[in-house]
This record gives C-alpha cells, sequence and structure tokens, in this order.
C-alpha cells in the first residue's frame, strides 16, 4: 500500500491543519528534493523508499537507481556506517544525531570525504517503525577549513610567541576585549573586561588613552613608539605600537585592533649605545682641549729656545763645532714647530673651531703657488717637482685646501727617494680631480685602510727630508688631510703600487662662475 509523504516524518516534525494537508502533501516533495543536504528514507527491510539528488550525487547515481533497492547494492563506507546504525535504531528506537563518517568517495575512490549523518526513526500511530529519515552533509571542506584555521592559529601563537608581539582588541570605551600574549606580565584571561588603570601606572595609562583617542579621532590607522611600565613587572618596557579602528556597519567604529612589539632590547642597546657615544665624545673633547692647551703652553717655551739658539748661532761662527751643534739645534726645533702646529691642527679639527669660508678660487693659481714654494724641498733631495693645471674655478675653501695639499705634497716629497713629483688637475663633469703622483715605494696594502686614522705611520725604510736624512713625525699628516676633506665635503682617495709609486686624489666641485659650466 502506497503512504501519504507525510507519513515519513513524525507528527511532532510536520503537524499541519485540515485544510493545508492537500497542498502540503504536494509541496513537501519539491522542497524534499530541493533541499541542500542529502535525504533518504529507509525502510524497515533497509531498502530505499525516498531519496533527494544530493544523496544520490554522493555516490554518482540517478535517483531512480536506488528506489527499492537494499542499502548494501551501493558498498562504501558510508553505505556500511549507515546500515549499522540503521539496525541499532530499529531495535532501540532512538535517534542518533550527527555523526561522522570518513571514508573514500564513491564517485572519487582516491579522494577521502567526510559525511555528517543523522538519523530519525519515524512511526506509525500504532507505534510500528515505518522507516529512518537520513540526513547526510558532507563536511569535507568544513573540516578542512577548521583544520586551517586551527592551524593559522596555531602559526599565529607562535609567531606572535616568537616575534615577542602582543595583540588585542579593545571596545570604545578602551576596554579589552581580546588578548593574546603575557608579556606585559599578566594572564590574558585575567585582562579580558578590564582597562589600562589594572595594568600600567597612571602615566602610561594615559600616553596609551591619548593614542587609541587620536586613533578613534583621526578614523585611521597609527604607529607609535610606547614607553610602558606594568604594575607587574620593575622595569619599563618599550613597544612599537600598531593601532587601528575596527569599522562595523555604515562605517561605524566598533573598537580598536591593536599590536605591540616589543623592542626593549633594541631601545636598550640604542640607549647604551648613546650613553657610549656621549662619554666617548665628552672624552675625545677633553683631550682635544688637553693636546690643544699643551701645544699651545709648549710653543712659547719653544720659541724662546729658538731665539735663543739663534743667538748662539751667531756667536759660533769662529768654532765649528758649536755651529754644527746650532744647526743641529735648529733643525730639532723645527721639526717640534711642525709637531706642534699638526697637535694644534688636529685638536682644531676634533674640536670643530675650524670654520669653513666656502669662495671661488683659482685652482691654477693655488698649485702653482704651492709648487713654488714646495720647489726647494724637491731640489734639496734631487727630485724634480712638476705642476700641471688647466684654468678651473672651483668652490672650497683656499686656505683649508692649501693646508691638504701642502700636506700631500710634502708626503709625496718625502717618501719620494729618485724621479719627481706631480701636481695636477682635470676635470670629470661637475668636479675637479686634484692629483698628486709620487715615484716613491708606494703604501703597503696591509696599510691601505688606516693611513688616514690618527698617528699611524707608515712602514717605510727610508723618510727623506729636506735635508736629505731620515724624519720621522706623529702620524697625524694624513688624518689632519682626511678630517679637513669631510669637514669641506671633498671626496679624498688613494691608489697605488708598491715600488713604483702612489696617487692621491681630492675631489672639488666647480664653481658656478668657471666657464665650463
Amino acid at each position: 500500500m502506497s503512504l501519504p509523504f507525510s507519513s515519513f516524518f513524525p507528527r511532532t516534525q510536520f503537524d499541519f491543519g485540515h485544510t493545508d494537508a492537500t497542498a502540503a502533501e504536494e509541496f513537501l516533495p519539491v522542497v524534499y528534493d530541493c533541499a541542500p543536504v542529502g535525504l533518504c528514507f529507509i525502510g524497515p527491510d533497509l531498502h530505499y523508499i525516498m531519496i533527494n539528488r544530493h544523496f544520490a550525487a554522493i555516490s554518482g547515481h540517478l535517483p531512480e537507481a536506488y528506489l527499492g533497492r537494499p542499502l548494501n547494492d551501493f558498498p562504501s563506507e558510508l553505505s556500511f556506517q549507515m546500515e549499522a546504525a540503521c539496525r541499532l535504531i530499529l531495535e532501540t528506537g532512538t535517534p542518533i544525531v550527527d555523526q561522522v563518517v570518513e571514508g573514500h568517495s564513491p564517485v572519487n575512490p582516491t579522494q577521502v570525504r567526510q559525511w555528517q549523518v543523522s538519523y530519525y526513526p519515524a512511526f506509525d500511530s500504532m507505534g510500528c517503525a515505518l522507516g529512518i529519515n537520513t540526513v547526510v552533509i558532507d563536511i569535507t571542506e568544513q573540516r578542512e577549513a577548521i583544520k586551517r584555521l586551527a592551524d593559522s592559529e596555531r602559526k599565529f601563537r607562535l609567531t606572535t610567541a616568537v616575534s615577542q608581539t602582543v595583540v588585542f582588541t579593545l571596545d570604545l570605551n578602551f576596554y579589552y576585549t581580546w588578548l593574546h600574549s603575557d608579556r606585559v606580565g599578566y594572564d590574558p584571561i585575567e585582562i579580558i573586561g578590564k582597562t589600562d588603570d589594572y595594568l600600567f601606572d597612571p602615566a602610561t595609562t594615559e600616553r596609551l588613552r591619548s593614542f587609541y583617542r587620536d586613533v578613534v579621532q583621526t578614523r585611521a590607522r597609527l604607529v607609535r613608539d610606547i614607553e610602558v611600565q606594568s604594575l607587574r613587572r620593575p622595569a619599563p618596557q618599550y613597544f612599537e605600537m600598531v593601532v587601528e579602528p575596527i569599522f562595523g556597519q555604515g562605517g561605524v567604529i566598533e573598537g580598536l585592533a591593536c599590536a605591540a612589539h616589543e623592542v626593549s632590547q633594541r631601545v636598550q642597546a640604542t640607549l647604551q649605545a648613546e650613553s657610549a657615544k656621549a662619554c666617548a665624545e665628552r672624552v675625545s673633547e677633553a683631550k682635544s682641549r688637553l693636546l690643544t692647551t699643551v701645544c699651545h703652553d709648549l710653543r712659547q717655551p719653544v720659541m724662546s729656545l729658538s731665539l735663543f739658539v739663534e743667538a748662539l748661532t751667531r756667536e759660533s761662527s769662529d768654532n765649528p763645532r758649536l755651529a754644527a751643534a746650532c744647526a743641529m739645534m735648529t733643525d730639532a726645533l723645527g721639526w717640534l714647530e711642525r709637531l706642534l702646529s699638526e697637535l694644534m691642527a688636529y685638536g682644531a679639527l676634533e674640536m670643530g673651531r675650524v670654520e669653513v669660508r666656502r669662495r671661488a678660487v683659482d685652482l691654477a693659481g693655488l698649485l702653482r703657488r704651492i709648487g713654488a714654494e714646495m720647489q726647494s724641498n724637491a731640489d734639496s733631495g734631487g727630485l724634480r717637482l712638476r705642476v700641471r693645471s688647466p684654468q678651473f674655478i672651483v668652490e672650497t675653501d683656499a686656505v683649508l685646501l692649501e693646508r691638504i695639499l701642502r700636506n700631500l705634497v710634502g708626503n709625496a716629497i718625502r717618501y719620494t727617494e729618485r724621479g719627481g713629483v706631480l701636481l695636477g688637475a682635470r676635470r670629470r663633469g661637475r668636479f675637479v680631480h686634484i692629483e698628486i703622483y709620487d715615484t716613491g715605494t708606494g703604501i703597503p696594502d696591509s696599510q691601505l685602510a688606516t693611513i688616514f686614522e690618527e698617528f699611524q705611520q707608515l712602514d717605510v725604510a727610508i723618510r727623506k727630508s729636506a735635508e736629505g736624512r731620515g724624519e720621522r713625525g706623529m702620524g697625524l699628516g694624513l688624518a689632519i688631510v682626511s678630517r679637513t676633506a669631510e669637514l669641506l665635503g671633498h671626496g679624498i682617495s688613494v691608489r697605488t703600487r708598491q715600488g713604483s709609486g702612489s696617487v692621491f686624489s681630492i675631489e672639488v666641485p666647480l664653481s658656478e662662475r668657471d666657464p665650463c659650466l
């Protein structure tokens, strides 16, 4: 005997009035077939009585192929579980809800799927079982999404833990609504529903609230460095905070999303570095002040000694031995005066007391003057000094540039035994490269990196003086050159080949008055 469609469902599920019964009987099959989940009605003999399209699609058959056939005609992990569950329900009369079944897809055996199956027995008015309503939902994608979400959350927690980041949300009254991390000394559960007054000292609380108010007012994402003092931490912490508004419907701000990355170690390192730098600067300034003072105080007795030697020299005209001694003292005093001058120049540079006066300078005239004044030094050493310079107008401080070039030309003559020295200039774009060539012994590769440092002396066997004898300075000449060039903003470089000589180059900008521009 054919049963009406409504008899497959318990009366508690469908309680139609008499006037609507006929319409419902016609409407229910359509709803059943179009339901977005798999539905089937299984008889007491475990045969399919009714199924919808979604259930049939699980096995890839048409709905008509199931009707009147037993469950085991369609073997799969799902049908085996369904048969076992239906047998149990027919014995106990108790529904089974949300049973999860995992197995290979009947349509694609290489793919594992998960289904959530619920079974509801249907009885007639006498309490006899009519069959079992079965609801099957494919939850594979849902399970995968949950798994991915759990994996993302695990990675998020790991990342925030490793990166020393606190992530939290606030409502518009600045109460904590969610927080991850105990970096400020509190368990996250303890903080929910609290404000910053519970966590930090008053100054920190006011700084944070001012930050939050700015975000709400500007409706924009803001980033700031914040110092916080937790009530449970002995020392302050430093965070780089990012706060942005959480918008709801209609663009209304519903709260704030915040991330605070702890940078305490970086800040402490910066503070220590700044303290060490300030200490080093104080020591350097004190050293330079002492150096300048000592040099200034020494100059007076050196000048007095020079006058004494000069007077003694005039009295030694008839005493060759005394004259020779006076000549040696004169040389020594001259060398001492040069050293004092170098020390005072270095001290002035260190203390920032050298004033730069830039102007347009006739470079050719400057180089010719240096060449003429250094010619006697070259002649006494048996060297040839040449000057080659086109007519360039450069922008520089003439006095400081001359000091640099005199130092470099003097070094070239001093460390060259034979051959000569060339002082020249050539244009490269908007700059002029002033170059000093020598045919000396060259500079060892191991010393190139340190030649411009203070108190560094070249390891050269012979250091020629104007008189043709060995002479050792204090190693400040190139340090003064480097500091002066840096002060002027002029680049300085050196090329060398041991045994063949060296080339020092100074890069100076052309003046706007130069005809080449």
